[in-house]
């Protein structure tokens, strides 16, 4: 006999053979029989994914660009994607991402082979997706500002946080860091002269991550008031108390009165406004006022002010008016007759003389004398002051007898005698002299 077999199959997985064997004789009779054989694929894919992976990112966009909530067809991209697949037939490999958190973002990427009779193989990844990295605050370098106080010198002053994100450029402070942050600053302040701030820069990511810079501003008034005092002035007086009657040689506080005095300061800030005076000579006192003007930072400026007080004015002397005495000589007419100086201050109503003199002063007279009959006196007033200022005045006071002598000659007389010579011996018709007897 001849021994065949042929095969017819059905289905796919599994695909089901019907093997007919068949035996023909030489006288061909023929004999059949059936062998079923079923092939298909039961075993499930071994898949392998890469192991977990962490991601410094801001978010999954930019961390994980091919992230899909949707399965992807990767099949042939196992290398590239770091999976592997156990598995003897035709299979089609796709991924599917699901997440959970914010910082992190947590993501579960399950990997799955099916082949061709449908069984299936999978294995998750966890890829997590987080910024841990601190943004890098550099703040501007440090500042010095010439001013009174803080509200002036920084006008943006705050101890309570202030929101600057965006201003960057306008504030000079720089931040690097990959994902959205919140910039904001806030202030501290020591001491008076300068103050010194402490300028904090703080930059917060979404995932919390902080970086910090700091920036010292001084803020100090260093400038000096610029003090100008008033012109030099000459006064007319006798003595300080009278020429100067807020002369004063301990400081005198005059701030606000400085338009009073004829003094500016030039200073931006509140200062204190002094003057002290000192003095030297005599005729006349020459003071110096020396203003000063002191800022609360102490920064001093002054100026100063010669005043010189003197009495320039001679005393105006006006001597009684003239005068004529009768009398045979001077000793005996002016009895008070002096060619040295007499001192008569005070006494000048008893000698008819006056004087205008502010100051204190000093009178006298001095006489000189011409002629005979009559003696002319010329007396001379003088009153000299305290600074040595002179006046004078003159009284002629003229002595002289104007009165003729009166004459009383004895009596009559008769002498009994032969002639002149006999009876008056003292004849003479030329003068005797007989003054005395």
């Amino acid at each position: 006999y001849t021994l065949t077999y042929v095969d017819t199959q059905t289905g796919t997985c599994p695909v089901v053979i019907t093997r007919t064997f068949t035996a023909i004789d030489e006288c061909l009779n023929q004999g059949t029989d059936t062998q079923t054989i079923t092939i298909g694929d039961t075993t499930d894919p071994v898949v392998t994914a890469p192991g977990d992976d962490t991601i410094e990112a801001c978010d999954v966009a930019t961390g994980l660009a091919d992230y899909s909530e949707t399965p992807v067809d990767i099949t042939g991209q196992e290398a590239a994607y770091g999976v592997t697949v156990t598995e003897d037939c035709n299979y089609t490999l796709t991924y599917v991402d699901t997440q959970t958190g914010t910082c992190p973002v947590v993501i579960t990427r399950t990997f799955t082979a099916i082949d061709e009779c449908l069984n299936q193989g999978t294995d998750t990844q966890t890829i997590t997706i987080g910024d841990t990295t601190d943004p890098v605050v550099t703040a501007p370098g440090d500042d010095t500002i010439e001013a009174c106080d803080v509200a002036t010198g920084l006008a943006d002053y705050s101890e309570t946080p202030v929101d600057i994100t965006g201003q960057e450029a306008a504030y000079g402070v720089t931040v690097t860091e990959d994902c959205n942050y919140t910039l904001t600053y806030v202030d501290t302040q020591t001491g008076t002269c300068p103050v010194v701030i402490t300028r904090t820069f703080t930059a917060i990511d979404e995932c919390l991550n902080q970086g910090t810079d700091t920036q010292t501003i001084t803020i100090g008034d260093t400038t000096d008031p610029v003090v100008t005092a008033p012109g030099d002035d000459t006064i007319e007086a006798c003595d300080v108390a009278t020429g100067l009657a807020d002369y004063s040689e301990t400081p005198v506080d005059i701030t606000g009165q400085e338009a009073a005095y004829g003094v500016t300061v030039t200073e931006d800030c509140n200062y204190t406004l002094t003057y002290v005076d000192t003095q030297t000579g005599t005729c006349p006192v020459v003071i110096t006022r020396t203003f000063t003007a002191i800022d609360e930072c102490l920064n001093e400026g002054t100026d100063t002010q010669t005043i010189t007080i003197g009495d320039t004015t001679d005393p105006v002397v006006t001597a009684p008016g003239d005068d004529t005495i009768e009398a045979c000589d001077v000793a005996t007419g002016l009895a008070d007759y002096s060619e040295t100086p007499v001192d008569i201050t005070g006494q000048e109503a008893a000698y008819g003389v006056t004087v205008t003199e502010d100051c204190n002063y000093t009178l006298t007279y001095v006489d000189t004398q011409t002629g005979t009959c009559p003696v002319v006196i010329t007396r001379t007033f003088t009153a000299i002051d305290e600074c040595l200022n002179q006046g004078t005045d003159t009284q002629t006071i003229t002595i002289g007898d104007t009165t003729d002598p009166v004459v009383t000659a004895p009596g009559d007389d008769t002498i009994e005698a032969c002639d002149v010579a006999t009876g008056l011996a003292d004849y003479s018709e030329t003068p005797v002299d007989i003054t005395g007897q």
